[in-house]
C-alpha cells in the first residue's frame, strides 16, 4: 500500500514538472539580444520584475519598431484575436455559432473604415505605424 502511494505521488510530481516545462517553453525570452534589419541605432528594451518594458532608442523609426516587437511578445494573442473582431472574422476560430456577430462586424465596417483612415494619415505618420508592424512581424 505505501509503496502504491510514493509511486502514484512520484508520477503526480513528475506531471506536474513536466507540465510547468512546457507551459514556460511558451514564455518569451526577455534576455536575449536580437538582431533586426532595418534599425537604424542600438535599440535597448528593459523589463522591471513584474516585465514592464522600457525601452531607449535613438529615433523615432527605432522606437516604433521596438515597441511593435514589445507588444507582439506579450499580446500577440490578443492583438490577432482583435485583429479578427475588426475584419469580422471571429468564426475562422469559434465556429460557425459566431458566424452572426462576424456578419453584423462586417456590416458596421471596421475594417473599411480603418483602411480609409490609413489613406488620410500624413506620410510621416503612416512610417512611424510601418516600423511598428514591422516590429510586430519581426
Amino acid at each position: 500500500m505505501k509503496r502504491a502511494f510514493a509511486v502514484i505521488a512520484i508520477v503526480i510530481v513528475v506531471i506536474a514538472v513536466g507540465v510547468y516545462l512546457w507551459l514556460r517553453a511558451g514564455l518569451p525570452s526577455y534576455t536575449k539580444s536580437i538582431t533586426a534589419e532595418g534599425l537604424t541605432a542600438a535599440v535597448t528594451i528593459e523589463r522591471n520584475r513584474f516585465a514592464v518594458p522600457t525601452i531607449t532608442a535613438k529615433n523615432r523609426q527605432d522606437l516604433f519598431f521596438a515597441w511593435g516587437y514589445v507588444n507582439a511578445q506579450d499580446r500577440l494573442f490578443q492583438m490577432e484575436f482583435t485583429r479578427r473582431v475588426g475584419q469580422g472574422r471571429i468564426s475562422e476560430f469559434a465556429g460557425e455559432d459566431s458566424l452572426s456577430k462576424d456578419l453584423f462586424l462586417r456590416a458596421v465596417g471596421f475594417a473599411e473604415h480603418a483602411k480609409k483612415s490609413v489613406d488620410r494619415l500624413p506620410p510621416q505618420v503612416k512610417v512611424v505605424y510601418q516600423r511598428y508592424i514591422d516590429g510586430i512581424n519581426h
